[in-house]
């Protein structure tokens, strides 16, 4: 069992011109009476805090600066068993991460993001559980099963700030993935280890979950959204190979 809790000070965060945060009626800029660095991001033709319509923003820029803070927290387990069934050795291998938190500081509009379960980082859980037995001396069947957790389209902000709400739910999908290895190791090879194998790769064609970008100025048309990071983007697929070990 490993747990770690991580902590960056200065992470690099980038500042965007069009974001309500930066650029909104109570955002950096205008909070501030035009005295935050956050107004350089944006150009108005008469003043930056005037919100008349003449004084629309003509020219928003985009920037990366080291004042964020991002910490996250986790525990990762890894368990392995070894045996023999029907004197057939075998051996079983689960890894399981837990990731509860990973937390973004946006100094600028202060904005306090949980980003753990939510399409813009990693699931909370997930896991990978190997098996593998050898039903003969040279011939071994190995089984890859994967799973992550369902995720939230949206990150969840802290107090003061708003919770992003999505309509439709916001939900994206857990996901099983299986792969399956045939190997054989070829007998009596004098000159090192030789092995032919077959590989199945996502076993019963799983399609990938799709999610998209949630946020205030977050925009994606209906059926344009991208695959979950991890998840399979080729479909059920074939390898026939040779391994050769000196």
């Amino acid at each position: 069992v490993d747990a770690y809790y991580i902590k960056i000070n200065d992470a690099i965060f980038q500042l965007n011109g069009t974001t309500p945060s930066v650029s909104g009626a109570g955002g950096a800029c205008a909070a501030s009476g035009g005295s935050s660095s956050a107004c350089q991001l944006v150009v108005r033709p008469i003043s930056c805090c005037d919100r008349s319509p003449g004084n629309t923003a003509t020219r928003y820029f985009v920037t990366n600066v080291n004042i964020a803070q991002n910490w996250t927290q986790g525990i990762d387990l890894e368990i392995n068993y070894a045996n023999r069934v029907f004197d057939k050795s075998y051996n079983l291998r689960l890894l399981t991460s837990y990731q509860p938190h990973n937390v973004t500081v946006d100094p600028v509009g202060n904005l306090t993001q949980e980003l753990a379960g939510s399409y813009a980082s990693n699931p909370v859980l997930r896991s990978a559980l190997m098996a593998s037995i050898s039903l003969t001396e040279n011939f071994k069947v190995s089984i890859l099963q994967r799973w992550r957790q369902s995720m939230n389209m949206a990150a969840r902000n802290y107090a003061p700030a708003p919770e992003l709400v999505v309509v439709g739910g916001g939900k994206v999908a857990q996901r099983f993935y299986t792969n399956l290895n045939l190997g054989y190791t070829l007998p009596g090879a004098d000159w090192g280890k030789a092995e032919i194998y077959f590989n199945i790769q996502n076993l019963f064609d799983e399609e990938p979950a799709l999610g998209a970008a949630a946020g205030p100025n977050a925009f994606t048309q209906a059926g344009s959204g991208s695959p979950v990071n991890g998840d399979d983007v080729l479909g059920r697929n074939y390898t026939l190979g040779f391994r050769y070990r000196l």
